[in-house]
């Protein structure tokens, strides 16, 4: 009756090589729906980043404009027709135009920095992730690897075991 007990307990292995299976099943999936989500995250991130950039430009165009329109009123048209310019009123115009394009500058360079630092957190977050699934991985097909080992042998002990209960008529 041994080969009974050695069936049940290849029967038993081979549900256990079948859960070690879809675990490795479920790590593929985690692994893929993983890539999609850190995808759509460095996507948002970008969007967001260049979203921001388009802000401050537009905030820049804006002072810019205002300082361009200043430059215009610093000079006025005499009614001889000859102009005359407010070498004052030009002059912080002019700072007023730099003063907008140092900060559209310095911003938009935070903005990007920003951006950055966001990606490489959202890439360390999906490497983290990946070694740690990549070790499980190795750790269940170290299990499965096992398990066959053993389902062989167990195979091979039943067909053993079957010969040699069996009756021989001479």
């Amino acid at each position: 009756m041994g080969w009974v007990t050695l069936t049940l307990r290849k029967t038993e292995l081979k549900r256990t090589h079948a859960d070690y299976q879809m675990e490795l099943l479920e790590i593929s999936r985690t692994k893929r729906q993983m890539a999609r989500q850190n995808h759509y995250d460095q996507l948002v991130a970008r969007n967001e980043g260049q979203n921001a950039t388009n802000s401050l430009y537009a905030e820049y165009t804006a002072a810019r404009d205002a300082a361009t329109q200043q430059m215009q009123g610093a000079t006025t048209t005499n009614a001889d027709g000859s102009k005359t310019t407010d070498q004052a009123a030009l002059a912080a115009a002019q700072q007023a135009l730099n003063a907008a394009k140092e900060d559209y500058e310095m911003k938009k360079m935070n903005a990007q920095n920003d951006m950055e630092e966001e990606l490489a957190r959202i890439e360390q977050e999906a490497n983290d992730t990946e070694t740690m699934l990549d070790q499980e991985q190795v750790e269940v097909e170290a299990q499965l690897e096992a398990i066959s080992a053993e389902m062989e042998a167990v195979g091979e002990a039943v067909s053993s075991q079957i010969q040699s209960s069996t009756i021989k008529l001479s």
